[in-house]
């Protein structure tokens, strides 16, 4: 018997873990929620024994990791259907604003991005982290570059070619 307002049914997107090259325990989000073009939400509850998590708390300024993630699962959906897999690599974070100190452990949020504008390789992306209600909790602004993964990221391989090349990132 199934719990009464537990959606089983199946996700128009594919998981996360097929798209970005975050593996738990760094895969901070749960699924995306939302994608349309120039927008993706996702959905994120921090829980006990995760990385980051002071007490029964997570800081606020897990934020920022909150979004990149989010960022990365934009071009990981936008571009998975091309023969190369891409990944968002963030280069930085202005207007940061953080409406609480910390969130609690096991409350859902969103983090939604929206794509400001692009020139192909890289973008910028107006973030917000909503909790419960719809209240912002925490929003910036981060640039971000897509970058071609060099190994099959499906296969958990590491995207060590990617990685290096956006290090020379000035």
């Amino acid at each position: 018997m199934e719990s009464a307002g537990v959606d089983k049914s199946p996700q128009p997107w594919p998981p996360l873990a097929a798209l970005i090259p975050h593996r738990p325990p760094m895969l901070l989000l749960d699924a995306i929620e939302r994608f349309e073009p120039g927008l993706i939400e996702c959905s994120v509850t921090p829980r006990a024994g995760g990385p980051f998590v002071e007490g029964d708390r997570v800081p606020a300024l897990v934020s920022v990791e909150y979004f990149a993630q989010a960022a990365a699962a934009y071009f990981g959906v936008v571009h998975r259907h091309s023969e190369v897999m891409h990944m968002g690599v963030l280069l930085g974070a202005r207007e940061l604003t953080l409406e609480v100190d910390s969130f609690p452990l096991d409350a859902t949020m969103i983090a939604r991005v929206r794509e400001v504008w692009t020139d192909g390789q890289v973008a910028q992306f107006d973030c917000e982290l909503r909790g419960v209600g719809g209240a912002r909790l925490a929003s910036a602004s981060i640039n971000v570059k897509s970058v071609p993964a060099s190994a099959s990221l499906q296969d958990g391989g590491a995207p060590v070619e990617a990685e290096a090349e956006a290090a020379e990132v000035p």
